[in-house]
């Protein structure tokens, strides 16, 4: 079974370069709109599997269902202060790909950290912006940094 799991996270790491690098090639810098359009299908996707009840959609039950549920991670944070959010992943099985995507330059315009980032602002009635991210090999951390706005 460990094999099986090693495999699925390579593949799903080369899927999410592979889309992200496509993506990119394709539309450019404006193919961000795509990642924030895709965060509202990820949720209609979970809602239609019935892994989210779409009358109660929530911090708490997306992190939930992100750790628990779909082992995307050891543990996700969302931090916000004055303007500025920052999506903390501890132990992410998307790491591969992020990594490669920024040896290369290539902007990062889907990832379910940012789709996450997305959903949670909109929550909050805010709009989140996608800037950068972080990688700290000791700690096995992403941090994925965005701008706040006001709706």
């Amino acid at each position: 079974m460990g094999d099986n799991i090693m495999a699925l996270d390579i593949l799903f790491n080369g899927v999410l370069y592979s889309i992200n690098k496509s993506a990119y090639n394709v539309l450019g810098s404006s193919g961000a709109a795509m990642s924030r359009v895709s965060g509202k299908y990820l949720i209609d996707y979970f809602v239609s599997q019935n892994l989210l009840d779409k009358d109660n959609i929530t911090k708490e039950n997306l992190t939930k269902l992100f750790i628990e549920d779909l082992g995307f991670c050891d543990s996700v944070e969302y931090i916000e202060n004055d303007g500025e959010a920052v999506v903390e992943v501890r132990n992410p099985i998307l790491k591969l790909s992020a990594c490669q995507l920024n040896k290369e330059n290539i902007p990062i315009l889907i990832s379910p950290s940012i789709m996450y980032a997305y959903v949670i602002a909109e929550l909050d009635g805010k709009k989140a912006v996608f800037k950068n991210v972080e990688y700290d090999e000791n700690q096995n951390v992403e941090k994925w940094h965005f701008k706040i706005l006001n709706k």
